[in-house]
């Protein structure tokens, strides 16, 4: 069976090629290209390469055929209830076990579409979250535990984790102390988040049909390696998302654990910086966003941004 695609320019499609199931071909123009769709004849499934899927997360994931992304890169949405993280199209706002299962449901699908040896990297802080049928009450979810214990029921391999330390900025309020010089019940201030490696079936990533060699310097190597990453967090507003993260957490990502040419990830995109940094990279990317003002800003981002030159 094979495979048909069509590459976007401006509006304008025109067949590129037809090539073998499983085999991917990418003509790049510089910016002018808007995306890649992968028509598969014989798993009847369309991906969308280099391009942003505008809908709900699982129903975005079902269009991407088995194993052709090397990494995703994502950070789940941390259903703070509205308190303080307020998305332009999800209210954030589940029991905490519906969110669990939620996320499992997402995992699994992202586990689905990687590669053997492709690897996840989640971004996500300590939660919190209302305590279910009390919409007063709200303390801090371990929600490390709960994903390490989702990621090993679905089967995948922990590969490692990375501190994302902020350089001294805190996740919310800085005077959310709690209890204020007293120990009756102080609010520990988090200064950081986690950045949890998974890798599907293997830990090694080997290259394939359309990987090109490894770019990470000497130097970067050293840097990346470490378990702690200290980078300051985003300060520019970007359509009013409300958490965004740096281009460099996915930068370094994206060198340390994929090689050029792969296929990125990034089920919840939001304003894309993950797919930035991928095609400043020169990865591949696929997107996926349930806003269309979250969706619309990331696709300005990829085309005007200064990464053209990049």
């Amino acid at each position: 069976m094979e495979h048909l695609y069509l590459h976007f320019y401006l509006g304008l499609g025109e067949i590129m090629d037809i090539g073998l199931c499983g085999v991917l071909y990418v003509l790049e123009i510089g910016f002018l290209e808007l995306g890649l769709i992968y028509f598969c004849g014989e798993c009847n499934k369309m991906s969308v390469i280099n391009t942003i899927i505008n809908d709900d997360v699982l129903v975005g994931l079902k269009q991407i055929p088995d194993g052709v992304v090397s990494l995703v890169v994502s950070s789940p949405p941390y259903n703070t209830g509205g308190r303080t993280l307020r998305y332009d199209n999800y209210d954030d706002n589940i029991s905490y076990l519906d969110y669990l299962i939620w996320l499992k449901s997402v995992f699994i699908e992202c586990k689905r579409v990687l590669r053997t040896g492709g690897r996840f990297c989640i971004n996500i802080d300590a939660i919190r979250n209302r305590e279910d049928g009390d919409d007063k009450k709200c303390y801090i979810r371990d929600i490390r535990t709960d994903l390490c214990n989702i990621m090993k029921e679905i089967g995948m391999m922990f590969f490692g984790e990375h501190i994302w330390f902020k350089n001294g900025q805190w996740s919310g309020k800085k005077t959310s102390w709690g209890s204020y010089k007293s120990c009756s019940f102080p609010t520990v201030q988090r200064s950081f988040e986690y950045i949890l490696i998974y890798s599907k079936e293997q830990f090694r990533l080997e290259k394939n049909n359309e990987s090109l060699d490894s770019d990470i310097t000497a130097k970067e190597f050293q840097i990346y390696i470490d378990s702690t990453w200290s980078i300051q967090p985003e300060t520019q507003n970007r359509c009013g998302h409300p958490a965004v993260f740096p281009l460099e957490l996915p930068m370094r990502c994206i060198k340390l654990y994929s090689y050029p040419n792969d296929v990125i990830l990034d089920c919840f995109a939001g304003t894309g910086t993950t797919l930035l940094a991928a095609k400043k990279l020169k990865r591949r990317y696929i997107g996926i966003d349930n806003s269309k003002r979250y969706c619309d800003y990331a696709k300005e981002r990829l085309l005007f941004d200064n990464d053209i030159f990049g």
